[in-house]
């Protein structure tokens, strides 16, 4: 009876407050400069009557409690292309047909726009002087795709029609006003893409825009085959409803689509999204952009009427038009970019709620960060004191791997530590993590050592014994591999065939062996390319055998990988890829300084980019690289397996054509491969007392934090982490401490500093990871954000996978290398 009671005196007062606000003739909208024009008498009637009907209903009708999700991770500072973040952002296309659209969209945070003209017909070729008037006034960088469509209606043209595309297309490219991209689509009668017309529309334009295919494609009867078709005539994106009357109604057809894509393209969901439904449509779709036009209805400025019935323009009555303007909303806009973490320009939450009962303790959510954390001490007398671990998927499976070891070589203690960032599933990092340092350590050992590894392997290999356990008794030989938070999952018939190859490889080294393989950047080099090429020829089969679907599953994925090799003070860095190493270090004022050991083979490497262009005939300098990506396919530019990017096209129509079930298994523009390399950059680091730890983690983390910032954040961590032990004053063993009372009060100060910033996790892996899900912008933790993060549905949409190894390395030693080489001059 209260509840009652208190919603009907809820929605009485509500009422009241609206009666005093219209007595004010004051029209309530959305902008602050009009919402400050109620008085405040009146704001605090209606937020207390709003209060009391939101009560009222929450305790009779249920107990959900809605929060919004925190704007924070936006706040953070990303590594930035031009103005648009690195980090995953969801890219949102506003379709505009106006100036005032245009200019809202811009104003609303918008960075990509669909220009057209006439959206009430579904969009038409917009003007030159639209084009012309909006590069003039609105932010250069601003991408504009250009809509092509001469009339409303259905998409199937005549040659007539088709000739008037053409030169709108033209007129266009010759206006030498920036375009980004064009919008196009054409239809046969049957429901298939009129292919030889549209082909002809593609030749009028230059290989470096980009191509949408627009909302005709709802209307093809068979859309499995158009995307192929679609990836062979070169376009970029598809843009979809799922081929129902919204994108939110065909959001299942549209993830579909988008599995059956598989990164060949891109397909946009468009039409009938909002605020209300777009976190549904991107978290069941798993798409990654998405198109609107957050469009609101603005009176019309005629005050003459010359009917009394309304007319719209196309001559038909309609009492609801009165031949009013639809523009985009700034505000709508900005909700739009808001229902996820990741827009760049605006300060509101986001309207889409997590409910309380989603929300995990802190208990639960650090519970899942430490699930797979380890510390491990190392040998007295090493270069490595200790080092530290941690992975948090968002991929299912998780596609990075790590792995740490020390090869067993007489001449001296070596140690191995990396991480490998698979894409296309986790197959050849799971591969490339349990093989990679066997084909190091290999190249490590003497003839002399491998001679008896050698004889027992083939010993083993010949014996019936189970061949997994073969193999890891070979691995032992090489290998004193540490903690590893991944279980191989290989099968036996894999395993047997890498045992095999690691075997040859063995034997290779053995038999070839000469002074220059002693050299460490060498040997990581061959190691790295001898495993590289095993990987992508095991998969082809023999004359009397069937093709081994497991092989071609770690084939045909992907790896990334950053190795680190530590001897004595000697750091060497082997990287292919986009994962990381840095080095955190004291600079000469004492201050943490951090060190790149790498650099990310991407489109951001100028060199790299030099590197890849050199490699292949000058016609394809447009389609080498397109949209950012190798042939348009792949973010980094260096990998183990993808050998759609390495084979021979005869190679991949035999082999992979039969079993490849995502389309046609030979890229677009694949005419000279390879295009696609394992060969690592290389670098060499001379350790000093300065040199503190090193960090290896995978692009999810440098995603989210900055060098400087990871590195700040573990001084700060072992900092903290010293207020977990006892405080002892005398700690050097004598009876009496000999510190007088301001050495004291200082370390008492330390202290009290230390205890102040005493972190929640003590790996200082995990205090990474956290950091980088759920720390403000003002250094505060957020549980509330880490708990969004971690419920989020589709995780991978909002971040990827992140592993992270920290080495710590043991000053005293370092410093005895150092004494000791300078005493005897090397």
């Amino acid at each position: 009876m209260g509840q009652k009671l208190l919603l009907i005196i809820g929605l009485f007062a509500l009422a009241h407050a609206g009666y005093s606000a219209a007595q004010h003739r004051v029209y309530v909208r959305l902008t602050e400069q009009q919402f400050e024009r109620l008085p405040a008498d009146i704001i605090v009637q209606t937020l207390i009557a709003f209060l009391a009907c939101c009560i009222g209903t929450v305790q009779l009708f249920g107990k959900f409690k809605p929060i919004l999700i925190t704007a924070e991770w936006q706040n953070k500072t990303w590594d930035t292309i031009g103005n648009r973040p690195s980090f995953m952002t969801f890219n949102h296309r506003v379709c505009v047909d106006s100036f005032e659209s245009a200019l809202a969209a811009v104003q609303g945070g918008a960075q990509r726009i669909e220009l057209c003209s006439s959206l009430d017909q579904g969009g038409l070729t917009p003007s030159l002087g639209l084009l012309t008037l909006i590069r003039r006034h609105l932010p250069s960088e601003l991408i504009i795709f250009v809509m092509i469509r001469c009339r409303s209606g259905d998409f199937v043209y005549d040659n007539n029609e088709i000739n008037v595309m053409k030169e709108e297309i033209r007129s266009f490219i010759q206006s030498n006003q920036r375009i980004d991209g064009f919008v196009l689509g054409l239809l046969n009668p049957d429901g298939t893409i009129d292919i030889e017309n549209l082909k002809s529309l593609i030749e009028q334009i230059p290989k470096d825009y980009s191509l949408t295919f627009h909302r005709a494609f709802d209307f093809l009867a068979k859309w499995q085959k158009s995307i192929d078709q679609l990836i062979e005539l070169g376009f970029h994106r598809i843009l979809t409803s799922g081929q129902e009357t919204t994108a939110y109604y065909g959001r299942k057809s549209i993830r579909q689509m988008i599995n059956y894509a598989d990164n060949r393209i891109i397909i946009l969901p468009g039409c009938g999204i909002n605020v209300t439904n777009l976190e549904s449509v991107l978290r069941e779709t798993g798409a990654k952009e998405f198109h609107s036009s957050a469009r609101i209805r603005k009176p019309s400025k005629m005050i003459y009427k010359n009917f009394q019935k309304r007319i719209s323009l196309n001559g038909q009555a309609n009492d609801d038009e009165d031949n009013s303007i639809q523009v985009t909303d700034r505000e709508k806009k900005q909700r739009g970019s808001f229902a996820y973490y990741h827009s760049d320009s605006i300060e509101e939450p986001p309207d889409e709620p997590v409910y309380e009962e989603q929300r995990l303790s802190s208990y639960e959510a650090t519970k899942i960060l430490r699930t797979h954390e380890a510390s491990i001490d190392l040998e007295a007398n090493c270069p490595v004191k200790y080092y530290e671990v941690n992975y948090l998927g968002a991929n299912n499976p998780p596609e990075d791997r790590q792995a740490q070891a020390r090869i067993r070589s007489i001449d001296s203690y070596m140690y191995l530590f990396g991480v490998f960032d698979g894409h296309g599933g986790p197959w050849c990092s799971d591969a490339v993590g349990q093989s990679l340092f066997e084909y190091i350590a290999v190249s490590l050992h003497s003839p002399d050592e491998l001679e008896p590894i050698l004889r027992k392997g083939k010993t083993m290999t010949n014996s019936n014994k189970n061949s997994s356990q073969n193999s890891r008794n070979i691995s032992s030989l090489l290998l004193r591999s540490y903690y590893n938070a991944y279980k191989d999952a290989r099968n036996s018939k894999t395993k047997e065939v890498h045992q095999n190859n690691l075997l040859k490889h063995i034997e290779e080294v053995y038999t070839s062996f000469d002074n220059d393989n002693t050299d460490i950047m060498s040997a990581l080099e061959s190691a790295f390319i001898k495993l590289d090429r095993d990987i992508c020829t095991e998969a082809i089969p023999n004359a009397a055998e069937e093709m081994n679907e497991d092989l071609l599953h770690i084939s045909t994925a992907g790896s990334c990988a950053c190795v680190a090799l530590v001897k004595d003070a000697d750091l060497y860095i082997a990287n292919c890829g986009d994962a990381r190493a840095i080095l955190g270090t004291i600079d000469d004022n004492g201050n943490p300084s951090v060190v790149s050991l790498s650099i990310d083979h991407n489109v951001r490497n100028e060199n790299e980019v030099k590197r890849i262009l050199s490699e292949h005939p000058s016609n394809e300098s447009h389609s080498v690289i397109r949209s950012d990506r190798l042939l348009g396919l792949l973010m980094p530019f260096r990998a183990f397996g993808d050998i759609r990017l390495k084979w021979p096209i005869n190679s991949l129509r035999e082999y992979l054509q039969p079993y490849y079930k995502k389309g046609d298994a030979i890229p677009q523009f694949y005419f000279t491969p390879p295009y696609l390399t394992a060969r690592p950059e290389i670098t060499k680091h001379k350790l000093t007392k300065k040199d503190k730890f090193l960090v290896l983690a995978t692009d999810g983390l440098w995603d989210l934090l900055s060098p400087e910032k990871v590195v700040e954040l573990i001084f700060n961590h072992q900092k903290g982490i010293q207020s977990f032990d006892r405080f002892i004053l005398n700690k050097t063993g004598t009876k009496k401490s000999s510190l007088k009372l301001k050495e004291i009060s200082e370390l008492l100060t330390a202290r009290q500093q230390a205890i102040k910033n005493q972190p929640i996790d003590q790996n200082s892996a995990t205090d990474l990871i956290r950091h980088a899900l759920a720390f403000t912008s003002k250094g505060q933790f957020d549980s509330k954000l880490l708990s969004d993060v971690l419920t989020f549905p589709n995780p991978r949409s909002i971040r990827d996978d992140i592993t992270v190894t920290i080495v710590y390395f043991d000053q005293d030693h370092i410093d005895q290398i150092d004494t000791k080489e300078k005493q005897t001059g090397k």
